[in-house]
């Protein structure tokens, strides 16, 4: 065996393990997260902060390691999505806090149609009829689940599409103006909680930052070794995993309305599938 198929066999299977440290940790933290709100009473902003703080030390150890290099460039230049990265955490935790697992995991649906709207501005012949399906299914099934879901309030519908917006500018280096939205809004749902400290909170604490970590430096490594399509199948799994957690965990029995609401949009999802891979596509406007 010679050295360039020992050397992709090796790839393959950082590749593979990267994965499933990514799918495990996606999964992960937002149950977790889920856990820490509901349990032990624990501050969205305040977990906010602890996973920044994790996700700088564990970065600062993994450059001492020389893992990665560093590459310098101006603070003005990466400030606007330095913000909008802080931004699309709080407020995903914050949308965690306020819903449900399945009502988050739906409204992420609706950054997809702020996407693909972008790369409609930039590529050709982008519209096409399974994506346009997609962007009806989501739609209609996040619109049929709320409207049967009565635990859901105006917070919870507010944090939802700031998040969802959020999810789409941080990928697309966008809408930074978002990042302006007054927390002042949010002090309401954090003011009269008492956190329950215990060494089990301590704990999902510490395991929500490492899980946050393994989320962004999976990511980073893996985008650069497979396709993109790769990677939507994967996030896809996440999706319908964490669907599927949230209805076991819920504490509330599911109307028939709401399920019909959670199939269309998975469906919805499935859609969007054949359009990532014409991602791949360089054409260009």
């Amino acid at each position: 065996m010679n050295s360039c198929s020992i050397r992709h066999q090796i790839e393959n299977k950082i590749s593979t393990g990267l994965l499933c440290v990514n799918y495990l940790a996606s999964v992960g933290v937002v149950v977790i997260n889920k856990l820490l709100f509901t349990i032990f009473d624990f501050h969205p902003i305040t977990l906010t902060a602890i996973h920044l703080l994790v996700i700088v030390l564990l970065l600062q150890l993994c450059r001492a390691k020389n893992v990665y290099v560093v590459k310098r460039i101006e603070f003005i230049q990466h400030l606007p999505l330095s913000m909008l990265f802080g931004a699309y955490v709080l407020f995903n935790n914050l949308s965690i806090y306020c819903n449900s697992l399945v009502t988050y995991q739906l409204a992420k649906t609706l950054a997809n149609l702020i996407i693909f709207a972008i790369e409609d501005f930039y590529r050709d012949k982008f519209w096409t009829r399974s994506l346009i399906l997609g962007h009806v299914l989501t739609t209609s099934g996040f619109i049929i689940y709320a409207r049967f879901n009565v635990r859901i309030s105006t917070v919870g519908y507010v944090t939802c599409i700031i998040g969802s917006m959020l999810a789409a500018g941080y990928r697309i280096a966008i809408a930074s103006l978002l990042v302006l939205c007054p927390l002042i809004l949010f002090s309401e749902l954090t003011r009269q909680s008492r956190v329950i400290v215990s060494w089990q909170s301590i704990l999902l604490v510490l395991l929500s930052g490492f899980c946050a970590f393994g989320i962004n430096f999976s990511s980073y490594i893996f985008t650069t070794r497979m396709k993109p399509i790769s990677y939507i199948l994967l996030s896809t799994f996440k999706f319908i995993t964490v669907i599927v957690i949230g209805i076991i965990l819920s504490d509330y029995l599911f109307w028939s309305p709401m399920l019909i609401g959670i199939a269309i949009s998975i469906v919805g999802v499935l859609c969007y599938i054949p359009n990532y891979i014409y991602l791949t596509s360089p054409t260009l406007k």
